[in-house]
């Protein structure tokens, strides 16, 4: 669905300030991955998981911009954590309202918002929309089956 052209100016000169924040956040979890306590062929197979699954999720909050895809970009954006309130009311009311109708919402079901990956070590990366991103070497730890069984929708 197409956003207006005012919605889409804005956007525009939105997204490349997300895309930085965004790109920001992944340097620093490279940073920290980095940190070999193990052998250097562990620490190299974190760091390229890590950017596989970050490319990912940069592929589906910026690739393929047009005015036809901007809303669902937006909503990506948007649960990354990667834009300020001040900056979502420069659009209009009536995207506002759209956005938040698609937008993660705090009390939706933890499995929504969580995902896991059994590819890598465990990264915790904490945004204002999503508890975070989890992810982990192996089988869920008996404290984090609690979890996600106690929340299950």
């Amino acid at each position: 669905m197409d956003i207006k052209e005012s919605d889409w100016k804005v956007f525009r000169r939105l997204n490349s300030v997300a895309l930085e924040r965004y790109c920001q956040r992944v340097l620093e979890e490279v940073k920290l991955a980095t940190a070999c306590n193990d052998s250097y062929h562990d620490c190299y197979l974190r760091v390229y998981r890590l950017i596989q699954d970050r490319d990912e999720t940069m592929a589906r909050a910026f690739n393929d911009l047009r005015r036809s895809t901007a809303l669902m970009r937006l909503v990506n954006i948007i649960n990354e954590g990667l834009l300020t309130d001040e900056e979502l009311k420069q659009f209009s009311q009536e995207l506002q309202s759209r956005i938040k109708d698609e937008t993660v919402k705090p009390g939706k079901c933890l499995r929504e918002r969580i995902r896991l990956s059994l590819r890598s070590p465990i990264y915790f990366v904490p945004t204002p929309m999503l508890i975070g991103t989890v992810r982990t070497a192996g089988p869920l730890s008996p404290a984090r089956s609690r979890i996600m069984s106690s929340n299950a929708c």
